[in-house]
This record gives C-alpha cells, structure tokens and sequence, in this order.
C-alpha cells in the first residue's frame, strides 16, 4: 500500500485531507511544519508527498528543496498561494504538480455526511487518480 505523507499545518484542511486519502485507500502520515516534514519524510520513505508551502518553520519550498536532493518521489504541491511566480518556483525546485487550493471546507463540507460532491472530492480524486497513473515512459536514447 502506497503512504502519502501530507505536510498541511490547518488542521481542519489536513484532516479532510487524511480522510479523504484514507476512504480512498492509502495510507497517510500527518505532519504541521517544515522540519517536521522532512524528518518524517527521511524516516518513512513515502510513495508521495502532499505539501502546503505556507508552514511554520521551514517553509514547503525548502521541504521541496530538501526532498529533491535525495529523492525523485512525486511531490504535489497543495497550496491557497495563487501567484505564478510561487507555482513556477515550486516546479522549478522540484513538483511534479501545483494545485491551487480553490475551495472553502467548511463551507464545501458542511453536509450531513461530509461527501456533498464538493471540491475536496475533486482534489482527493485528482490525487489519487494522479498517483496510480502509469509513469511516463523513459526517455528514448536515439
């Protein structure tokens, strides 16, 4: 079963995430900060990263930094910044994704079971769909 380390510090975002995630499935590690990130990053291998940028400590640009310079793990950045200039930095550094958080959960999530058809239905489906796609194929040496 593939891990998926989510790396969110608003606990009420990370929870739906992790529930989500969970009903899908996978199995999740939770951590709210940078350091923290890496740490359990080092020690649990991950088949994927879901990483906020805007985190205590160290931020999800350097979490990135940090994993890409001894890892090719997916890492999808999860993140409410909308400039360009954040997005093009965060592949630059290494994400193999950008998703833009585009979605209010208390709002989204307010229905009796939770499961409304709402934007974290998307994004959970968007997640999953995205790690269990077949890799790219190898680049060809001709």
């Amino acid at each position: 079963m593939t891990t998926i380390l989510v790396v969110e510090d608003e606990p009420s975002i990370r929870e739906v995430e992790v529930a989500y995630l969970a009903r899908a499935g996978y199995a999740t590690l939770e951590v709210a900060d940078g350091q923290a990130a890496i740490d359990a990053f080092r020690e649990y291998k991950p088949g994927l990263v879901l990483l906020d940028l805007s985190l205590p400590g160290r931020s999800g640009f350097e979490v990135c930094q940090s994993i890409r310079e001894s890892s090719t793990v997916p890492i999808l950045i999860v993140t409410a910044r909308r400039d360009d200039q954040d997005e093009v930095r965060g592949l630059a550094l290494g994400a193999d994704d950008y998703i833009k958080k585009q979605y209010r959960l208390d709002k989204a999530c307010a229905g009796p079971s939770g499961d409304t058809g709402c934007a974290t239905d998307q994004f959970a489906r968007g997640a999953c769909a995205w790690l269990l796609s077949p890799p790219p194929p190898p680049p060809s040496s001709g």
